[in-house]
């Protein structure tokens, strides 16, 4: 999985073969809550969860894929812009990658714990 700040969109292979790609919504870097860049392996998944940020919010997501601790791969039903969108800057996530629905679905059923991600600037 490779996720790219700057273009807003992940692409998910098998070996150097596509698979899927998605458009995501990264960190709010205009608030230091920008996505981390870096090398990780998702660590585990869950359905449903709660997800709670240091600020003492709390989000209600149906897939939750860490990879970097208090970083993963999940849906937001609450964001109000398509991801994608410049918008992350000034209302993206806290740091996590959110996918549409339908794409975070896909994602959590294919991918194995384990599994390499990549984000880039």
């Amino acid at each position: 999985m490779v996720v790219v700040i700057k273009l807003q969109h992940a692409w998910m292979c098998t070996g150097a073969t596509l698979v899927y790609e998605s458009p995501v919504t990264t960190g709010a870097t205009a608030t230091d809550d920008g996505t981390p860049i870096g090398t990780w392996h998702v660590q585990g998944k869950q359905s449903p969860r709660t997800l709670r940020t240091r600020d003492g919010g709390s989000y209600h997501v149906q897939y939750w894929m860490p990879y970097d601790g208090d970083y993963g791969f999940h849906d937001a039903a609450w964001q109000t812009f398509p991801e994608g969108s410049a918008l992350y800057t000034t209302q993206g996530s806290h740091g996590c990658v959110h996918l549409p629905a339908a794409g975070m679905a896909w994602l959590y059923n294919w991918a194995r714990v384990g599994a390499t991600v990549t984000v880039r600037a």
